[in-house]
């Protein structure tokens, strides 16, 4: 149960007896408690309710250092962020690419996808878990008759899109997946609300190597086996879906799995470290309930004088607490100065603060000690750390955040896997429902194939970029390589770039070698500089524009242009 899961902890630290386990959690438990660990706000409540009996227990718990939300919301800013299609740039090769790609981009718009993405990257980091359906939109039922009834039914309405549906994970009950990962059985369960008597409703679907079983509106709940809701309200096979697999994906965020009776639910990324966080949270509660006291008193008033007998003296009681600070009272002990209170106390009187006199530094040091030890669980944390530093190199943001890229580019793969499936399971989809062109071809002539191109998850520094290109250039790396493998130019760039430096030969050469021969003095200029140019950075540059001179002189000799040229400026 939830509550055994957050109080066990605590009682191992604080030396007292949480709550029995008496069953497992359900995966449904478990992802209800992310969502608590996410929200942050309020998250200890239900202990402090379940346990508010146990003395130990009286310092309440505040999410004060639940670093949740903060680590889970890296996934979002750095697993697809931007705008489709350059964010999720695809690599299609074939015949039919530019039509595929028209068509994915197609289910993309059908899907709502430049902003369902976003929600794909969060959960799969908040509950370790990413489900994704493919379905159709449809138009409303139609009424036809029955050759041979001759009664009226309604059928279902014409296809109108198919797209991806992000699922809930909770809302799986049970699945079921093979040693590629592929889904082979997937039971589904979501609440229809509620009836006039109180009643909860449920709709469940059953997916299997046979097809689907659908109960649209029953009263149980998702722990009832299938066998004890009744006959379906709707069967379907292959050939009435006219496909033949089942349209559900399934990516892990950390995939831990070894085989097909193992628990195949993934990995949700602060699982690891929920006792860390919880002790975090109980470490900085404590020093906040120490100095602030929330809310009970925090001056104590003294007397230290015994009357004739040798008996203590009771403090002295303190007046004029209403008094508006504007105001004066002949019998008030407290007076005013500015909007600052002054006590007058009696004799030997002292006013101390219940505040205590402890090292608040080594407290400190302490907490932000297991701070850090959860950054070595959640390496996401130190992005914040390097924002808030300020601007570093780019070798040195790298370094940094390895361990954090590293799982992005992971958790990328994992989800990217899923994502291609899922668009080619569309695609089927798509065509065989007719709101997708025939011509695309069929998933098993590998007409569907296509992948994602590698991109970067942190961008890095154009400077420290182009200085790691130069040196490669340097080394004799000709230039195009160097710009594309260590630069991340790409080949449109590297296009681009060639187009422009072809401008500026040309303008170098005053046109070209026609210009060369009815420009002599060109031709001049050009051989002075041809020692330098051959000592240029870019040699294939070079070697270009010396051709194109040695093309000019040859020109002009032949023309005898050359000849005269050089009888011009004898002796210059």
């Amino acid at each position: 149960m939830i509550l055994s899961r957050l109080t066990q902890p605590f009682a191992r630290m604080l030396g007292t007896q949480g709550i029995v386990k008496t069953t497992e959690y359900t995966p449904r438990e478990r992802y209800e408690l992310l969502d608590r660990y996410y929200q942050s706000n309020g998250m200890y409540d239900d202990i402090r309710q379940a346990v508010k009996s146990i003395p130990a227990w009286a310092a309440k718990c505040v999410e004060l250092r639940n670093p949740t939300t903060a680590a889970v919301e890296f996934y979002p800013s750095k697993l697809w962020p931007g705008v489709l299609p350059g964010c999720m740039p695809l690599h299609i090769d074939g015949s039919n690419a530019e039509a595929l790609q028209a068509a994915i981009e197609q289910i993309w718009k059908w899907s709502n996808w430049s902003a369902k993405k976003q929600v794909a990257a969060r959960n799969i980091a908040k509950y370790g878990d990413l489900f994704i359906r493919v379905t159709t939109s449809r138009a409303d039922p139609v009424e036809q008759l029955d050759p041979e009834s001759g009664a009226k039914k309604k059928i279902q309405g014409k296809a109108k899109s198919v797209y991806l549906e992000l699922i809930h994970p909770k809302y799986v009950t049970d699945f079921k997946l093979d040693e590629r990962g592929i889904v082979r059985a997937l039971r589904y369960d979501t609440p229809q609300g509620k009836d006039a008597g109180g009643a909860s409703h449920t709709y469940t679907e059953y997916w299997n190597d046979v097809g689907v079983q659908k109960w649209n509106d029953h009263a149980f709940d998702y722990r009832t086996p299938l066998d004890r809701l009744g006959p379906a309200d709707e069967a379907l096979t292959w050939k009435d879906l006219k496909f033949d697999f089942i349209p559900w994906v399934h990516a892990p965020f950390r995939d831990l799995w070894e085989s097909a009776a193992e628990e195949q639910r993934g990995l949700p990324l602060i699982w690891p470290v929920l006792t860390k966080i919880d002790a975090a949270n109980l470490t900085a509660t404590t020093l906040h309930s120490l100095m602030y006291r929330y809310g009970r008193p925090t001056i104590a008033v003294s007397a230290n004088w015994v009357d004739a007998k040798g008996k203590p003296m009771p403090a002295p009681t303190v007046q004029g607490e209403a008094v508006n600070p504007r105001e004066f009272s002949a019998t008030s002990t407290i007076d005013y100065v500015g909007d600052e209170e002054v006590w007058r106390l009696p004799g030997l009187s002292k006013v101390e603060h219940m505040v205590p006199n402890i090292n608040w530094q080594a407290q400190l040091d302490l907490l932000l000690a297991d701070l850090n030890e959860i950054k070595r669980d959640l390496p996401e944390l130190y992005y914040y750390d390097v924002a808030a530093a300020g601007v570093e190199s780019g070798r040195a943001l790298l370094y940094r955040m390895a361990p954090a890229i590293d799982r992005v580019i992971e958790v990328r793969g994992n989800a990217e896997s899923a994502l291609i499936r899922a668009q080619e399971m569309a695609l089927s989809v798509g065509i065989a429902y007719g709101v997708l062109d025939k011509s695309l071809g069929s998933y098993d002539k590998g007409d569907f194939n296509h992948s994602f191109v590698e991109r970067e998850v942190v961008m890095s520094d154009p400077q420290s970029l182009g200085e790691t290109a130069k040196v490669y250039v340097e080394a004799g790396v000709p230039v195009g390589m160097a710009m594309k493998k260590f630069a991340h130019f790409s080949d449109d760039d590297i296009a681009e770039i060639d187009a422009a430096q072809a401008k500026e030969r040309e303008a170098a050469t005053g046109g070209g070698v026609q210009d060369l021969t009815d420009n002599p003095m060109r031709v001049a200029r050009a051989l002075a500089a041809k020692e330098k140019l051959a000592a240029a950075t870019q040699p294939d540059i070079a070697a270009t524009l010396q051709a194109t001179v040695d093309k000019g002189v040859t020109a002009m000799t032949q023309s005898g242009a050359l000849a005269k040229v050089m009888q011009k400026n004898t002796g210059k």
